[in-house]
């Protein structure tokens, strides 16, 4: 009889394990990296996570796993012991990262009111150009606020606005007008949209010759219905026209590597008005469209930054600095 109970509660143990692994294969990949994460305390402050919001049921949402999401992870490096006189990567971090080419100047203008109306509705309008380029990049950008992990839950939000977000299984046919993605900062998430549209300049060979009202144009004439009349019927065009020029601000590029990820290094300029003089945020990103990617790399990049002590235990704000620097 003792034996017979033995064999029964080795089976009962199998079976309860067998459909555990079951239940966590069918979660979709953001549940399987939270598990993996949990393994460890270093791993779960290196994603950024709680032990709380690790099993957070959002992340294995049915709807969730059709959306056809980004994932951005940005970190934020000290410019202080990176970056040399001449505010650029130290020729040791620039080895350290992977970095073999040039620098790519970028120019951007944001479009914002004094009050800042499309910043309080989550909404950036910019103008990029890249160096040797002839058409300007116009960006329409939403973002949610991504609570915890509840990714599904911003995406939601997104949908009762009106958004029609990406679909997988779909990606030939619909209204996706906008891409959807998810920054990843050191602590906090976000869920990012984005619209865009080019346009090519006339005679101008930058950003700095546009005037306001040709900055304006660009944006007027390829801004979504759905944030032309986001509060109300025209909202998005008078705002607009009330809008002046942020910019514009000149920031550098690179491409190189590190932990096994393709990696983004950016340096822009941002003017500190209470000191009247200017400081520097250095950027480190990397992209990828799956989770697991972006959770395991995200903590392997984090640990080399810490042992190397050049990172800052921060969020990327890049927009929020350089808006409340302009007004």
């Amino acid at each position: 009889m003792r034996n017979h109970c033995l064999i029964l509660t080795v089976l009962l143990s199998a079976v309860l394990a067998f459909a555990t692994a079951c239940s966590s294969a069918g979660n979709g990949a953001p549940n399987a990296a939270a598990s993996s994460s949990a393994a460890t305390g270093r791993e779960t402050a290196a994603y950024g996570l709680s032990q709380d919001n690790l099993s957070s049921e959002e992340l294995s949402s049915e709807d969730l796993s059709l959306i056809d999401l980004s994932y951005e992870v940005k970190l934020l490096l000290d410019p202080q012991k990176v970056l040399d006189d001449d505010h650029l990567l130290k020729e040791d971090w620039k080895q350290a990262f992977g970095i073999t080419n040039d620098y790519l100047p970028i120019e951007v203008i944001y479009l914002e009111t004094s009050e800042k109306d499309f910043k309080r509705e989550g909404w950036i309008n910019r103008l990029r150009l890249k160096s040797g380029k002839q058409k300007v990049e116009c960006t329409f950008k939403k973002r949610y606020p991504v609570t915890g992990t509840e990714i599904a839950a911003a995406c939601e939000d997104a949908k009762k606005d009106g958004f029609v977000l990406p679909d997988k299984t779909d990606k030939e046919t619909g209204d996706n007008l906008f891409e959807a993605g998810i920054d990843w900062g050191y602590e906090e998430m976000t869920l990012s949209l984005s619209a865009k549209d080019s346009s090519k300049l006339k005679d101008n060979e930058s950003l700095a010759s546009l005037t306001d009202d040709e900055a304006k144009a660009f944006l007027l004439k390829a801004m979504p219905d759905i944030e032309a009349d986001w509060k109300q019927s025209q909202w998005g065009i008078t705002t607009l026209e009330r809008s002046r020029t942020v910019g514009p601000i000149h920031f550098l590029r690179a491409k190189g590597n590190l932990e096994n990820q393709n990696v983004t290094i950016e340096i822009w300029p941002v003017m500190d008005k209470d000191k009247d003089e200017e400081h520097y945020i250095v950027e480190l990103s990397f992209k990828t469209d799956d989770f697991t990617t972006a959770a395991e790399g995200k903590a392997q990049i984090i640990d080399y930054l810490d042992q190397e002590g050049i990172l800052l235990h921060e969020d990327s704000l890049k927009t929020t600095m350089i808006l409340d620097a302009w007004f």
